[in-house]
């Protein structure tokens, strides 16, 4: 993230679902199964870092152009 100028708060997974399903969490913050149940139903465990995500896009676009 930091080559996008973007702030923390905000990362990249790429998983298998198929491997989420035996996937074993040792912490509540990063766990990944859980957060993907959630995803599915559209919703987050956390609130979530809005300007993180807005700073985000703003760096893509920058990256974009």
């Amino acid at each position: 993230m930091q080559c996008l100028h973007g702030v923390p708060g905000a990362a990249f997974v790429i998983v298998r679902r198929e491997a989420l399903k035996s996937a074993v969490s040792r912490t509540y913050y990063l766990d990944l199964r859980r957060l993907a149940e959630m995803q599915d139903q559209r919703g987050t465990p956390f609130t979530p870092s809005v300007h993180a995500y807005y700073a985000l896009v703003e760096a893509l676009r920058e990256y974009e152009d």
